[in-house]
């Protein structure tokens, strides 16, 4: 299998990954509007996962794209689909282009839906900081009078109401 073959390859298993990966994040959004947090594990644990093999799969990308950036004379630091589409075959270079197209979009889906995510953790915060708030006011252990009501202050006079100092 060449280098390019095995790229391909590559960048299929990415675009799966990343396919298995949308619902997975509507589960877990899901989960969390029903406070479900069996269902928030499961689905936690189920996109590390993921997320690990996309990671391991990306450095074999990176990996082929610097093999095959010394292969066709371009900058290891600089290659790009695009770039590297032009100087393969047809057949590849339309194959390399669609699944880049198809990878950006996925991408994007994920971006979009853990945006989602993180306005909904931060309106929960807000609320859950809020809620504490309330309650700390009225929490609060006032300093001129004891929990019998009885006054903590030593100096109990004053001159408007007595005439000591």
């Amino acid at each position: 299998m060449s280098q390019i073959d095995q790229l391909i390859d590559v960048l299929k298993q990415v675009e799966k990954k990343y396919t298995q990966l949308l619902p997975l994040l509507d589960s877990e959004l899901e989960a969390v509007i029903a406070v479900d947090i069996k269902a928030l594990t499961s689905a936690v644990l189920e996109k590390e996962r993921l997320i690990s093999g996309i990671r391991q799969l990306d450095q074999k990308r990176i990996a082929l794209l610097t093999q095959l950036s010394v292969q066709f004379n371009f900058c290891p630091d600089s290659v790009t689909l695009s770039a590297l589409a032009q100087k393969v075959s047809y057949e590849h270079g339309i194959e390399l282009n669609t699944l880049k197209g198809s990878i950006t979009k996925l991408i994007q889906r994920v971006q979009q839906s853990n945006k989602q995510m993180r306005m909904l953790i931060r309106h929960c915060l807000r609320l859950v900081e809020q809620a504490s708030s309330f309650f700390y006011h009225w929490a609060q252990v006032s300093s001129v009078y004891g929990v019998s009501g009885n006054i903590n202050s030593a100096n109990t006079g004053g001159r408007l109401v007595t005439n000591t100092a």
